[in-house]
């Protein structure tokens, strides 16, 4: 169990303000006060910083923050592995972005749970954002995200790399392989904003100075799925992850059309805190979700 005072520095990180932290905790501010202060006299540096009625840390602060966090996460961990002999007959909770979940783990994740038949599983959806939040509240235990991350609060692994494609259905009217102008006055199908195969793409453009919202006419459909039905229904050009697509332009189903000169492609990463005391747990875990599931290869604490 992390200090209560600990526990003040996180509240007073989380919300800025002395005064939400006490609410937040059901304590006094002078209590809160004093947990600070106790923290920066133990440790011999300041925290925050107060300027013009504004809380901000210090890098010290930060650093601390950044320990707390892990330590925090640690806790968590070790409270379910203490409720049960064996955490594999307990509970796991991780998230994972849309795309991973339903294109690049289904078989490996079928397999995981086949072999931790004990195992309460608990899956969170969301964008990568979303679910590193998730993760530095200690929600979840590890996340599998799409695109970067910062190696100063995580630790990860690299698991998958994908290109982005753009595709249509067979009797959309455009060539297989084209020149960005050929997309000017077409509808292009995209993920919602804040989806990394659509952020992935705004760079791409932008590197080529091209703004989506400026240059082109957009269907913003949501899910990876919509988009790729309205595709297959020839209803414009739909940009997805090739994991997406494949089986459907194998399938004849869609079509592949290739942009000279564009080339776009994202790295999945699997990620937990950074110096967990659970890292190699964690890359034996990565091991089976993300490699087909190696039923030989043992977790361990």
């Amino acid at each position: 169990m992390l200090d209560s005072r600990i526990n003040t520095f996180l509240s007073v990180c989380r919300h800025m303000n002395y005064t939400k932290a006490a609410t937040e905790l059901h304590i006094t501010q002078p209590t809160v006060t004093q947990h600070i202060q106790y923290l920066e006299q133990n440790y011999q540096v300041k925290l925050f910083d107060y300027t013009r009625h504004h809380l901000t840390l210090t890098e010290a602060g930060k650093q601390l923050r950044r320990m707390a966090m892990s330590m925090q996460y640690d806790v968590n961990m070790l409270k379910r592995y203490l409720a049960r002999t064996d955490l594999w007959n307990c509970s796991l909770s991780f998230g994972a972005t849309a795309t991973i979940a339903e294109y690049g783990i289904v078989k490996s994740l079928s397999q995981f749970l086949n072999d931790h038949s004990g195992l309460n599983v608990q899956l969170k959806l969301a964008d990568s954002k979303e679910l590193l939040q998730e993760l530095d509240k200690g929600r979840i235990d590890f996340a599998m995200i799409e695109g970067g991350f910062d190696k100063d609060k995580y630790d990860g692994i690299p698991f998958f790399q994908d290109r982005l494609v753009a595709c249509c259905g067979p009797e959309y009217g455009i060539k297989d392989e084209v020149e960005f102008a050929d997309l000017m006055g077409r509808r292009l199908l995209l993920c919602e904003k804040g989806a990394q195969s659509r952020q992935l793409l705004e760079q791409c453009f932008a590197e080529r100075s091209l703004r989506l919202d400026e240059h082109f006419l957009v269907a913003e459909l949501g899910t990876p799925d919509l988009v790729k039905q309205v595709a297959i229904s020839n209803k414009g050009i739909a940009f997805l992850y090739e994991s997406v697509v494949r089986e459907d332009i194998a399938a004849h189903r869609l079509r592949e059309i290739k942009i000279r000169s564009l080339s776009c492609s994202d790295t999945f990463y699997f990620l937990w805190r950074v110096k967990s005391v659970y890292g190699n747990t964690f890359r034996s875990l990565c091991g089976q979700l993300c490699a087909g599931g190696n039923k030989s290869e043992q977790l361990t604490m």
